[in-house]
């Protein structure tokens, strides 16, 4: 996962602009949200991390130890955005994708299975059943 593909992200989820120089504590909280999920899901410095959203390492590191923290105990709907939004598939490699599909694939078969003994069992007109 790229920084501007996390910065988008957070963007989008809480409609702020990660670039606007506001103090506001929406956009003090947007960021700081930016700052921690980008440190855990990268290998980005605090610097690499601080560059995208103007700001420098410092900024960032305050950022993800002290506001997040805040954020945590304070603003219970952007704790559950950053859950949602670590917790979501955008940050799964496509193999681990394709493994999630294959086991999806794999209860299906087997619904499927006791779809078609049930129908047999009954002798059920489902004629939209395939093997």
């Amino acid at each position: 996962m790229e920084l501007r593909e996390i910065k988008r992200i957070v963007e989008e989820t809480t409609n702020i602009d990660l670039l606007e120089k506001k103090q506001k504590r929406d956009n003090v909280y947007a960021r700081a949200l930016y700052c921690k999920i980008a440190k855990e899901k990268t290998d980005s410095t605090l610097k690499e991390i601080g560059e995208l959203i103007n700001k420098d390492h410092s900024t960032v590191l305050y950022a993800i130890t002290k506001i997040f923290e805040e954020i945590e105990f304070c603003e219970p709907r952007l704790a559950s955005i950053y859950k949602s939004i670590i917790g979501n598939d955008y940050f799964k490699s496509m193999e681990e994708k394709y493994i999630d599909m294959l086991e999806e694939n794999e209860q299906l078969k087997l619904e499927l299975a006791k779809l078609q003994q049930f129908r047999n069992k009954f002798k059920l007109p489902f004629k939209n059943i395939k093997s």
